[in-house]
């Protein structure tokens, strides 16, 4: 899954458009299951262009919900909608709010509850640390440091943060299915592992893909 900024920095104000449009071919090709394309993007492309993802969704400022199904398993996903520059503590409790009451309405008919986010670190953690766990993994984005896994709200929540610049991938392994509508507790390294792939010279070029990026 591709979270909020893989086109952009968070603190970027001025879109490359050339850059997105390269970068649009590549994730064609790498094909994600879910993705999601912030505003500027979404206005940005083209509908032939934004027709080369469908799988990625749009943010707004509703949360949106998908379910996945794997193997006869459902991922339920929440897509945290997008929020003013500045919040008043009431607007964000409003917001909040929301999610949580989406989240249990979900929580019945799925193996696995997702959040993925482009709140940055410290609304993330504001929302984690003064609400029930109602995810089970909270995938965020946006400005703030690097999280490869913490466990929170008494090991409900793991809370997964990208490194910036697309140095790393977060790979988060779940060697059983939790049971339909039942809020799991994580153990560490088994029941749960967390990591991150660093992408660096040791990773084979695709050709395919280099031919994208390449030029100006």
């Amino acid at each position: 899954m591709a979270g909020g900024y893989e086109f952009y920095r968070p603190n970027q104000d001025n879109l490359n458009k050339k850059k997105s449009q390269k970068l649009l071919k590549v994730f064609k090709e790498l094909n994600y299951d879910l993705g999601v394309l912030p505003r500027k993007l979404n206005e940005t492309f083209s509908v032939p262009e934004k027709k080369l993802i469908p799988e990625w969704i749009a943010q707004n400022e509703s949360i949106q919900t998908k379910t996945m199904v794997y193997q006869d398993h459902s991922v339920g996903i929440l897509i945290f909608p997008k929020l003013k520059e500045k919040n008043s503590k009431k607007e964000f409790k409003k917001v909040t709010q929301k999610i949580i009451q989406k989240a249990k309405s979900i929580r019945p008919q799925v193996n696995l509850l997702l959040g993925i986010s482009t709140w940055g670190n410290f609304r993330e953690n504001k929302f984690l640390k003064n609400n029930p766990a109602v995810l089970d993994i909270l995938l965020g984005s946006g400005r703030g440091p690097h999280i490869t896994g913490n466990f929170l709200n008494k090991n409900q929540t793991v809370w997964a943060r990208p490194l910036t610049k697309g140095k790393t991938l977060n790979q988060i392994t779940i060697p059983e299915w939790p049971k339909k509508g039942e809020k799991i507790t994580w153990k560490p390294n088994k029941n749960i592992m967390t990591n991150f792939i660093v992408l660096n010279n040791d990773i084979p070029d695709d050709s395919k893909i280099s031919s994208y990026l390449e030029g100006d």
